[in-house]
Parts: C-alpha cells; structure tokens; sequence
C-alpha cells in the first residue's frame, strides 16, 4: 500500500474498504531504481514475508503485454509471473534480506520451517522449490495469514 499501517487490524481494514469504496490501492510516491521491488513496491525491510496466491486461478496465462485482460493459451501464467517478481525482488536487495514464502490456496505451503536469508544459495533453493510448486484448489489467504502469525 506504501502506507505505515503498523499492526493494527482496524488500519488495514479500513485501507481494504477504502480502495473497495475506489480509493487509491497504494500510495503514488516515486519507486526508488536502487531499491528492490515486488510489483512496484519496495521492500524497504531487513525482514520480509511474501504471501502468494496459488490458488487454481493463478493457473490463467498472460498475454505478451503480461496482463490477463486477453488471457492466451500460451505464455507465462499469473503464479510464473509472481514467481519472477519474487525471485527478482530478493535478487536486487542492497543486502541479503531474511525472508519467509508462504503459497496459499484451499491450505497454505510454506517454503522453509524458520526465516532464510536472501544469500544467493537460499535464493538459488527458493527458487528450486517454487519450480515444483504448481497453482491448485480455492483461495484462502486468511489461513497463510494465520500460519505466518500464528
């Protein structure tokens, strides 16, 4: 969002029913070239949790332009594009970042029991592991949430 929420539930809640009322979905500040970037935001953290959809949907394949406003039969799918994003994201961080990835659909996977630094080899083994990962079942992002705070 590019907004200091904090921890609040009622702060996030109120943002969600803001942009589903037409607000602004993040804050339209200048994206910094030296920072990494996830999808336009950056990661302005030593320690960062990436939740990613892997729901059926996520199966849908892009158009060349990477939009699924014409979905095709061919090309990347909206999980190979978020998959790069992420991968690309810990890969431009000035310095290796703790990190956590947990995939959700009807349940969740979690890529490691514990943080991992952004090392090149623990990018090299997320990377490994989220090639096996494949886009299935339903959408349940409240469960991801819970397991990353229990």
């Amino acid at each position: 969002s590019g907004r200091a929420l904090g921890l609040r539930p009622s702060a996030w809640r109120s943002w969600i029913e803001g942009v589903a009322d037409g607000g602004p979905l993040h804050v339209d500040a200048p994206v910094n070239a030296s920072m990494a970037t996830f999808f336009g935001l950056e990661l302005r953290s030593g320690a960062v949790a990436f939740v990613l959809d892997a729901s059926g949907s996520m199966r849908t394949r892009l158009d060349p332009l990477g939009t699924a406003a014409a979905p095709t039969t061919t090309g990347a799918t909206r999980f190979d594009r978020a998959r790069e994003e992420l991968l690309s994201a810990l890969g431009r961080a000035p310095e290796p970042v703790w990190f956590e990835v947990l995939l959700f659909e009807s349940g969740v996977r979690r890529f490691a029991d514990a943080p991992r630094r952004g090392t090149a080899e623990g990018i090299a083994e997320l990377a490994a592991w989220l090639r096996t990962q494949e886009p299935e079942g339903g959408t349940d992002l409240g469960g991801a949430l819970e397991a990353l705070w229990p």
